[in-house]
């Protein structure tokens, strides 16, 4: 059960960010953008995005998320050194939050499958 409300953020946020077009006109609209993105498997165009949203919105609530799909999408376009790194730098940063557990969760996934 915990890890269930653990992951309904995690799945319901990018569907709600992706689909709410007053939310993309909004300060968040790179972060939106980025998000379009990742769905459509564009991957650097993602990182691009979150990477924008980070250097325009520093210490934000949503920023461990957009560091997270930053790893996502490095692991998608099968460049693992640059997810791992974007996996530790969540951990760090944000130790205590659900996304550092999903980015150990990942750099588990990586070790396994290396």
């Amino acid at each position: 059960m915990d890890t269930m409300k653990k992951l309904i953020p995690f799945l319901l946020f990018p569907m709600l960010v992706s689909s709410c077009a007053s939310f993309q006109k909004s300060r968040y609209g790179s972060y939106a953008e980025a998000e379009k993105a990742f769905s459509r498997g564009k991957y650097e165009k993602a990182i691009t995005g979150y990477r924008d949203y980070l250097e325009q919105n520093p210490g934000s609530g949503m920023a461990v998320i957009a560091e997270y799909y930053i790893g996502k999408s490095y692991a998608a376009m099968g460049r693992i050194g640059e997810a791992e790194k974007a996996y530790r730098d969540v951990i760090e940063k944000y130790p205590q939050s659900s996304w550092a557990d999903f980015s150990r969760k990942r750099l588990d996934e990586i070790k396994g499958a290396v």
